[in-house]
Formats: structure tokens, C-alpha cells, sequence
């Protein structure tokens, strides 16, 4: 799980071939190079993933109560 300084949020940074969000748009490829994906809690459709740059992000500790976050089944 990551933090960032302009979120109150927690996120999870994603491993996927798929595209993510920008500012303006949605991308498969990083708009710099020190951009990584993450998923973010609070987001309105937790299915969304958003590039972030990997140096303002903050690891942080996952609390022993929570369950990973599995992705839903696509039918």
C-alpha cells in the first residue's frame, strides 16, 4: 500500500497491461518515465487506475484486519 502527500487516502500500485488515468486522458503508456499505476481506496469506481510518479509515493504498512483486495471476476 502507498500514500501520497495530496491524498488522505491509501493506494495499491497495479502491475497491469491496461490503461490508466492522466490528468486529461487515458493511456496505456506512462506520460514520464517515473510513473507507475496505482489504484486508489477512495476513488469513486475502485476499478479505475491512475499514473502517479513512483518518487511522491510512501510505502505504508497494511494493517493486520484488512483482506487483500481481490479484482472482481469479469462474466
Amino acid at each position: 500500500m502507498v500514500t501520497h502527500p495530496d491524498r488522505a487516502d491509501t493506494g495499491t500500485v497495479i502491475d497491469s497491461a491496461g490503461p490508466a488515468w492522466t490528468p486529461d486522458a487515458l493511456t496505456a503508456t506512462p506520460p514520464d518515465a517515473d510513473m507507475v499505476k496505482v489504484r486508489w481506496s477512495d476513488s469513486a469506481d475502485p476499478m479505475q487506475i491512475y499514473w502517479e510518479y513512483a518518487s511522491e509515493l510512501r510505502a505504508t504498512e497494511v494493517p493486520l484486519n484488512v483482506e487483500p483486495f481481490d479484482e472482481p471476476r469479469r462474466r
